[in-house]
């Protein structure tokens, strides 16, 4: 993986930032859920949302700052992943503390 062309445009840093801790907190809640045995639909339902949610946000960034790449815009992790339609390449396009 490249580290190659870093975004540091603040909006797009902003937004990648919130997408990173928003799956977080996402992912947190669902490890609580499970350790307090209450998972029901209605957790699954609500995790499945805030992610679809979340993947809909991503590809809006994409679109918005790579309008030309035909690949996906991979955000978690405090950082952000292009990676080629075929998933054989991928570099860097974010990394939390960056800016």
């Amino acid at each position: 993986m490249r580290n190659r062309n870093l975004n540091n445009d603040p909006a797009f840093t902003t937004v990648c930032e919130w997408i990173s801790a928003e799956r977080e907190r996402l992912f947190d809640s669902l490890k609580t859920d499970v350790a307090a045995n209450v998972v029901t639909g209605g957790v699954a339902d609500e995790f499945m949302a805030g992610m679809n949610a979340l993947e809909a946000r991503t590809t809006a960034l994409k679109d918005r700052f790579y309008p030309r790449y035909n690949g996906r815009l991979i955000i978690g992790g405090d950082a952000a992943i292009l990676v080629s339609p075929t998933g054989r390449s991928s570099h860097y396009v974010w990394k939390a503390g960056t800016r």
